[in-house]
């Protein structure tokens, strides 16, 4: 975590806090911090490269799902599921939008927008979601995917 904080540092210093590459290091260095458990750091630092990325590229570029997604675990991992599924829902609709309903990047997003609505209580909804991931998943990368026992092990959950 070391390292990235002083190359944000140096980035911030040559680039200013709105410059793509700012919220580049911000990221990783909160994918560090989720990773580590410290989510409070992370959300702090996603939340301003989110902040960056909608001011350089619009709501509907791919670098900003990235980081509404990321934010949005991050949020999961704190308990503010309608934040996350707030954030995961503007994120999907980039991707389909983006790459087309038969993209990897859709599945994910309707795996992460599954959980959340486990979460949340609203299991209809999240096994709907997790049944297109799922077979997504399945029919793309077959059984032994990660991906796919990662879907499987939720549609399997009572």
């Amino acid at each position: 975590a070391r390292l990235l904080e002083k190359a944000l540092e140096i980035d911030l210093q040559n680039f200013g806090k709105e410059h793509p590459n700012v919220a580049v290091r911000q990221s990783n260095l909160a994918n560090v911090y989720r990773n580590l458990g410290e989510y409070e750091r992370a959300r702090d630092l996603l939340e301003a490269a989110l902040a960056s990325d909608l001011k350089n590229f619009g709501k509907e570029h791919p670098t900003v799902a990235v980081s509404q997604s990321n934010l949005a675990k991050v949020y999961r991992n704190l308990g503010e599921y309608e934040r996350a599924r707030d954030l995961l829902e503007a994120a999907l609709a980039s991707a389909v939008k983006n790459f087309g309903k038969e993209h990897p990047k859709v599945a994910v997003r309707q795996l992460n927008m599954g959980a959340v609505f486990w979460e949340m209580g609203e299991k209809q909804k999240a096994k709907a979601l997790l049944r297109q991931a799922y077979d997504f998943f399945k029919k793309r990368f077959g059984d032994q995917h990660p991906e796919t026992q990662n879907a499987k092990q939720w549609l399997d959950k009572e």
